[in-house]
């Protein structure tokens, strides 16, 4: 399989909704999970799931989520606090036959990985963060400047190409490539009048906002994780950024390894392949 090899489309019944999710590597392999951040979805591991089979084929089964209320997964009404989100996965992971589990989880998919990871520690081999989200918001103008940030990108647009611009403005040093437009575009719903709209509507984002103010969920559970832990920081972002970042390292128990990456927030689509080939070694077999 190339970098560039089309995935599977997979869904899974839970909770009464269907949750979708697309598919790289072997379905005998072991279960990779990989979690997207807010207002993301599963396409946005088109540049790295590609990659992981390519250096370690028929190894792992790797399959990224599209969220409850993300993507092409159902949109209720309610289940975004974290215990929901988080059972979410494991119901998934039993389908998949529970056989002990990597996690990749970038921004709140990460925050949540590490949930998973202290909740349920003996489902979960390894854990692999990029650019976490903070573990917690300290204040409320905090929380507006990120949620602000993410409604800006919900439209509508009047065009696809004012979504795909809107989308660059984030942060204009990006890499933009066809994986990353493909995965933008992945996102997107045409309405009936001709203009562009997220996929998630924003009564999801507000309530996932609503699920983090709430109290620290996180924190509490990471002394309880047991996996082997791989970050990646964003070298980019500013001091405070990074430490909110690297307070996950000061916080989990054992040795955390810390890559520091220039890049965007989204790692590993500006640099697939340091992701991929950092990741593989991580997880190599020790000889």
């Amino acid at each position: 399989m190339s970098a560039t090899a089309t995935h599977t489309e997979r869904w899974f019944d839970v909770d009464g909704l269907r949750l979708h999710g697309v598919e790289w590597g072997s379905p005998d392999g072991t279960p990779m999970l990989l979690l997207h951040g807010v207002g993301s979805n599963a396409l946005f591991f088109n540049s790295l799931g590609p990659r992981l089979e390519d250096r370690m084929p028929g190894r792992y089964r790797i399959l990224s989520l599209d969220h409850r209320g993300c993507g092409d997964s159902d949109k209720p009404g309610t289940g975004y606090g974290i215990e929901r989100a988080a059972q979410d996965v494991i119901d998934i992971h039993d389908q998949l036959g529970g056989t002990p589990m990597v996690i990749v989880g970038h921004s709140r998919g990460g925050w949540l990985a590490s949930y998973i990871a202290g909740r349920w520690p003996s489902r979960v081999t390894d854990l692999v963060l990029i650019d976490p989200a903070r573990i917690f918001f300290a204040t409320i103008e905090d929380a507006d400047d990120f949620y602000g940030a993410v409604a800006a990108g919900l439209g509508p647009f009047d065009t696809l190409d004012d979504a795909f611009a809107a989308a660059r403005e984030k942060d204009r040093t990006m890499t933009w490539t066809a994986q990353r437009e493909a995965a933008v575009r992945n996102g997107l719903e045409e309405l009936p009048d001709g203009r562009w709209r997220a996929k998630m509507p924003r009564s999801v984002l507000q309530a996932m906002r609503a699920a983090r103010e709430d109290t620290d969920r996180v924190g509490p559970v990471l002394p309880d994780v047991t996996a082997r832990v791989l970050m990646f920081v964003s070298s980019r972002s500013g001091e405070s950024r990074q430490q909110q970042k690297l307070e996950y390292a000061r916080r989990l128990p054992g040795d955390v390894r810390v890559e520091m990456v220039d890049a965007t927030h989204a790692i590993h689509q500006d640099e697939p392949d340091v992701v991929a080939g950092t990741i593989t070694e991580f997880l190599r077999p020790e000889a």
